[in-house]
């Protein structure tokens, strides 16, 4: 009983007399509602229960109580137009995947858990992009106390479903490390489970496609969702080879609109070949071989570096087909229309480089 009406529990207690209290719900009554709360709801690739939502719901709820109180701290500190400007576009970000992903879950939101700070609507302000120049990202401090309703426009300026790089890398498989590598036959399998599927008239016709578009970006903008323009804002990096689209850990969108089937995703084998195809592409390596540097592919696509489930992510089966190092984020990245980014919510998400595995 010490745990139970405390902060942040739903639960309370009250005396029952038998034969003479009457139950609010019988036994057959509760089981279906705690079935019915462990149905999962897949949000963005991963499942959550009616639990787990709520525990993300709390944890963006933090983080916005946290990115109010950076903009305050900005604010009184007077801070450089171009910071104040990438801490308000990181808060609204962030509130509107609240916004989207509390609709998703069906729960309701609770702003005023965000709000108790008595800032008022201090992510509000016009958002210009400031000179232009990316600032760096800097994560918000656990702990720190900082809602917002944001416009329609200011929606349209933000890439709200991320893509998000930081300075820092880790190698999943460097030269002279330990790590097992995956049985071959394993991980081709891993790589080509959406190739397999499609009959020829439909690899065909997504491989010319692929090959054909003027950018490697697979993905559309849509009304709530800029991320593959803001993501083409993204400083280039040297010897670096961009590809952009929406992403999961084993698989990337492939003009989703455009199709009702299995050719809306695509997964490693597919890429490599599109890939291995396009002149712009041919003209990269070419560049890299003349130069004697080691290119890479950069992945601008949420979670194709996530290796919490197998070691066999996008990135990596990517590499192996390649046979050139990947770098992608651990987590789903957010792009601004400045040219900023950065991975996790927290912003402690990292882009992993990926070396190829024979």
């Amino acid at each position: 009983m010490d745990f139970v009406a405390v902060i942040s529990c739903y639960h309370d207690f009250f005396p029952f007399i038998p034969g003479i209290s009457e139950r609010s719900y019988s036994d057959e009554e509760l089981a279906e509602l705690n079935r019915q709360e462990n149905i999962p709801v897949e949000y963005n690739g991963r499942q959550y229960t009616k639990y787990e939502a709520l525990q993300r719901q709390r944890k963006l709820e933090t983080t916005m109580r946290a990115q109010r109180q950076q903009i305050h701290l900005l604010q009184v500190g007077n801070a450089s137009q171009d910071d104040l400007i990438n801490a308000r576009a990181r808060y609204r970000v962030t509130s509107h995947e609240y916004s989207l992903f509390s609709q998703k879950m069906h729960l309701p939101q609770q702003r005023e858990r965000v709000t108790v700070d008595g800032l008022g609507n201090i992510g509000q302000g016009k958002y210009t992009g400031g000179s232009g120049k990316p600032s760096p990202v800097r994560v918000p401090k656990p702990g720190a106390h900082v809602s917002d309703t944001v416009t329609a426009s200011e929606r349209s300026e933000l890439l709200q479903h991320p893509a998000t790089i930081l300075p820092q890398n880790s190698l999943t498989n460097p030269p002279g490390s330990g790590i097992i590598n995956t049985d071959n036959d394993t991980a081709e399998k891993k790589a080509r489970f959406l190739y397999n599927g499609m009959n020829h008239e439909q690899r065909k016709e997504v491989i010319q496609r692929g090959q054909t578009t003027e950018k490697p970006v697979f993905s559309y903008d849509t009304k709530e969702n800029a991320f593959p323009s803001n993501a083409q804002k993204i400083p280039k990096e040297a010897n670096a080879f961009d590809v952009i689209a929406h992403g999961s850990p084993n698989s990337i969108e492939f003009f989703r609109q455009d199709y009702q089937d299995i050719r809306s995703n695509i997964d490693a084998y597919t890429l490599s070949v599109i890939l291995k195809g396009r002149m712009d592409y041919k003209t990269f390596i070419s560049a890299c071989k003349e130069k004697s540097v080691d290119p890479v592919i950069r992945l601008l696509a949420c979670n194709t570096g996530n290796t919490s489930e197998t070691g066999d992510c996008f990135a990596q089966l990517l590499a192996n087909e390649l046979g050139i190092k990947v770098v992608a984020p651990t987590d789903t990245i957010y792009a601004l229309k400045n040219g900023t980014f950065y991975v996790g919510d927290y912003a402690d998400g990292i882009m992993k480089t990926f070396y190829p595995r024979k």
